[in-house]
């Protein structure tokens, strides 16, 4: 009896946690699919980096430190991504991707910084959540 009952026992958590493991798969699929993912594959990160290259650079600087050429000029400066909050959002330790997005695609009011996104349509939503991920990338730098 005791040993039938183990096994039954065994046989039902087996089963609850191989229900649990296809679930999680499941879910990290789905995630992945439609974009929840937060980490940036090697391609979108070079994405970010080319359309970084071609919009930002004049403002804030080859290596995001808001140094850029024009930026130089502007009042108030640029964000210097390298040293922290660089978002319109609530400050906390790292700024998420979803802040960066609103920033690149909103623009930021009182500020030199312009609307990239919809509807100026300068970049697509691809373009914006790639340069976001790549600004993300320039914390820290020296």
């Amino acid at each position: 009896y005791c040993i039938s009952k183990t096994s039954n026992i065994n046989f039902y958590l087996l089963r609850t946690g191989q229900k649990m493991k296809i679930a999680l798969l499941v879910m990290a699929s789905l995630m992945t699919t439609v974009g929840w993912a937060k980490e940036p594959t090697p391609g979108t990160l070079a994405t970010g980096k080319t359309v970084y290259e071609k919009n930002c650079v004049i403002c804030h600087g080859d290596k995001g430190g808001g140094d850029g050429v024009a930026g130089l000029a502007l009042d108030p400066r640029p964000r210097n991504f390298k040293t922290g909050n660089f978002t319109n959002a609530k400050v906390h330790e790292k700024p998420t991707v979803d802040e960066v997005v609103n920033t690149v695609t909103n623009g930021l009011s009182g500020t030199p910084m312009a609307a990239f996104g919809k509807p100026s349509g300068e970049l697509s939503e691809a373009e914006v959540k790639a340069v976001s991920y790549y600004v993300l990338t320039l914390r820290g730098r020296k």
